[in-house]
C-alpha cells in the first residue's frame, strides 16, 4: 500500500494584512464569487521580515470603501481570543 499526498494550489487576494501595509506580518485572503463579491478564504501563517518587505511594495491602501469593512476576524478558530487588528489592503489581482 503506498501513501499518495497532493496539494492544490490557487490563486487568491490579499484583501488586508495584519500589521501595517509597510510592515505586513500576515495576510487575510479572499477569491471573487461568481457575483463579484471578495469573499474571505483564510490566512497566511506569520510572515518573515524578508517576505514582508517584499510584499509592502506590492500593496496599496484602498482608493475607497473596502468589502470588508466592518467585519472582524478572529485570532483564532474557535478561540476567544482578541480579533486581529487588520489594515485593508486594496483587493485588486
Amino acid at each position: 500500500m503506498a501513501e499518495v499526498q497532493g496539494a492544490v494550489t490557487t490563486e487568491a487576494i490579499v484583501g488586508a494584512v495584519t500589521g501595517s501595509l509597510a510592515a505586513p506580518r500576515t495576510v487575510l485572503l479572499g477569491r471573487y464569487d461568481r457575483a463579484g463579491r471578495l469573499r474571505y478564504t483564510g490566512r497566511s501563517p506569520t510572515l518573515s521580515r524578508a517576505v514582508g518587505r517584499a510584499l509592502a511594495e506590492l500593496l496599496t491602501p484602498p482608493a475607497d470603501s473596502h468589502p470588508w469593512e466592518g467585519w472582524t476576524f478572529s485570532a483564532g478558530w474557535g478561540t476567544q481570543r482578541a480579533p486581529w487588528a487588520c489594515t485593508w489592503s486594496s483587493p485588486t489581482s
